[in-house]
């Protein structure tokens, strides 16, 4: 956040929600008060020449929403979906969830019962999984068939925090692995919990009014696996909705700084081509995650049929 913050400052934008209310309802939008998020503004930030016709100044407001702790995940969350359906664009940096979607909330907490009764925190789901495989090896047991063992015989909880997810993909594309069976045991037990994305989804758009353009960034481990469920929603396909995802595991200090490419790529008004070769750009940290793979991360989806001035 505070690389995000500094770098709008330093391209002239300020936050200022009571100019940004203002911006809004120029263009016929309203900003409730006490809206959640931070908003920044910049007027005049680009100068848009149409093929034809008078050039215009554009006002830019940016809605910088987070939830540190986790405590404010649903609010950050339902502001994050606004964003997707109102807004021109929507950029999101953070964990992928194991392809199921954003996330705003705190991670799940995860009590165990040792051999004497006594009940433990388990860090990360890392940590149980290696815990697990250990117990259930001398059982035949791999590690999630021990957790199920282990959840129906009251020796193991997870607390779920699912009201910060934006619940995208219903579809475990990573089955194979504890962690992702962990999410979408998570996910498929919270009766709150709504998909966001198919006909009856939040994101569903299907009023004839409702034509306008979005670009869409997910910077964070997996997420093209969210596309098949958006271009299965009704108003997300590719002539309305233009997708940036991410083709590899990004290191976790590359991603404000994709963000901040992509804004400085719409700002210049850039070709998609520009913006991923921006983005790939700064993709370059080498971590163990990544095996040492430097750029080539950002997987464009929607460009082709977008018009070209030539």
């Amino acid at each position: 956040m505070n690389l995000l913050t500094q770098a709008l400052g330093e391209r002239g934008f300020r936050a200022d929600p009571e100019l940004a209310a203002r911006i809004y309802q120029q263009a016929g939008r309203t900003l409730a008060p006490g809206a959640f998020g931070v908003f920044f503004v910049k007027q005049d930030a680009l100068t848009y020449q149409p093929p034809a016709g008078t050039a215009r100044s554009i006002h830019a407001v940016i809605r910088l929403v987070n939830s540190s702790d986790g405590s404010q995940g649903a609010e950050a969350a339902g502001a994050f979906k606004e964003g997707m359906l109102q807004s021109d664009g929507a950029f999101y940096g953070g964990h992928a969830r194991y392809g199921s979607g954003p996330d705003f909330d705190r991670d799940y907490r995860i009590w165990m019962q040792n051999a004497e009764g006594v009940w433990q925190v388990i860090a990360t789901h890392d940590v149980l999984e290696q815990r697990l495989k250990e117990e259930g090896q001398p059982l035949h047991r791999d590690a999630w068939a021990q957790f199920q063992h282990r959840v129906a015989e009251g020796t193991l909880e997870v607390e779920g925090n699912d009201q910060g997810n934006v619940y995208l993909n219903p579809e475990n594309q990573f089955s194979n692995e504890f962690g992702g069976k962990l999410i979408y045991w998570c996910l498929n037990r919270d009766p709150n919990l709504h998909r966001a994305t198919g006909r009856g989804g939040e994101l569903a758009q299907t009023a004839p009014e409702d034509k306008k353009y979005h670009l869409w960034l997910f910077d964070g481990c997996r997420t093209q696996s969210y596309l098949s469920s958006i271009r299965a929603t009704p108003g997300q396909d590719s002539g309305r909705t233009d997708i940036l995802s991410t083709k590899r595991i990004p290191a976790f200090e590359d991603v404000p700084r994709s963000m901040i490419a992509l804004l400085d790529s719409v700002l210049g008004q850039q070709s998609a081509e520009q913006a991923i070769r921006a983005m790939d750009q700064v993709n370059d940290t080498q971590n163990k995650e990544t095996h040492g793979v430097r750029g080539n991360a950002i997987r464009g989806d929607g460009f082709e049929d977008n018009p070209v001035i030539k």
